[in-house]
């Protein structure tokens, strides 16, 4: 086993501030990112402090995700309804065009239900459009 060149107290403390990015974390250390890598899959305190600086980057996000909603921001509400609301019933609708290879099942969003887009997204799915998949 090779010998560690950096102790695990040397990267816990370069990856603060990281937000969890892996190379950011190398240029800080000196090192390449694979040794970042190895260092994650090795120690759970390292795998545990990379969990943490990205769990507080997506709290960042949420707290700027709620400033836009509350200023009034339809894309903004849109999409935490789409997200956090799902369970409420916020949610696109889904439309099955067919099966694919194994009886997998392809989806289409429902944005328009015109028969050419309808047609043209079974298209891309090298199926027969809606009306004739009957």
């Amino acid at each position: 086993m090779a010998q560690q060149k950096y102790t695990a107290g040397q990267i816990l403390e370069a990856i603060k501030g990281t937000r969890g990015v892996r190379s950011a974390i190398a240029q800080k250390l000196g090192c390449h990112r694979h040794t970042v890598e190895n260092y994650i899959t090795r120690l759970p305190s390292v795998r545990q402090a990379i969990e943490d600086e990205r769990e507080s980057f997506i709290d960042l996000a949420e707290v700027k995700m709620m400033t836009k909603v509350a200023d009034g921001s339809w894309p903004a509400v849109k999409f935490v309804l789409m997200t956090l609301g799902r369970n409420r019933g916020y949610v696109e609708q889904v439309q099955i065009t067919g099966t694919g290879k194994a009886g997998a099942f392809l989806l289409g969003w429902a944005e328009d239900d015109s028969a050419e887009d309808q047609g043209h997204l079974d298209n891309q799915n090298g199926l027969p459009p809606a009306s004739e998949a009957a």
